[in-house]
């Protein structure tokens, strides 16, 4: 009769102290981050400063779209460069002190295209006009 007592007080007293740490362990329990957080795109991403360190590029969403712009260090004033609205600027590089070179896969073949285009967004010129070609930057 004592043994059964003893063992119902430590059980008791056991469950007890696991209901107690469960109840803390829920109240103190961290919020699950969402899905889409690790899949949308960053605010800006990939910065490349000049050769002469006047400007510098980063890839930003525009139309929900990575695209380069450019500002100059010091001034407030950003300039979108590239229009990409169906796939995402791949990646960029300086080309020199006023022209970048990007790969973009228009498509979506993974067939990627070279472009170069000057800091102000003007004379676009397609650099890899072949098909079916892959580059990398």
């Amino acid at each position: 009769m004592k043994k059964k007592l003893i063992l119902t007080l430590v059980l008791s007293i056991f469950l007890f102290f696991t209901l107690t740490l469960m109840v803390q362990s829920n109240q103190d329990e961290i919020p699950l981050i969402p899905m889409r957080d690790f899949f949308r795109n960053p605010e800006k991403i990939g910065f490349s400063l000049s050769p002469n360190g006047v400007y510098w590029a980063f890839l930003q969403p525009w139309e929900n779209r990575l695209n380069i712009h450019v500002q100059k260090i010091g001034e407030e004033k950003i300039s979108r460069i590239t229009e990409a609205t169906k796939r995402d600027i791949a990646g960029y590089l300086w080309a020199n002190d006023n022209r970048i070179v990007y790969a973009q896969d228009e498509a979506g073949d993974e067939n990627y295209k070279v472009y170069a285009v000057d800091i102000d967004g003007l004379n676009r010129k397609t650099l890899t006009p072949f098909e079916e070609v892959k580059v990398h930057l």
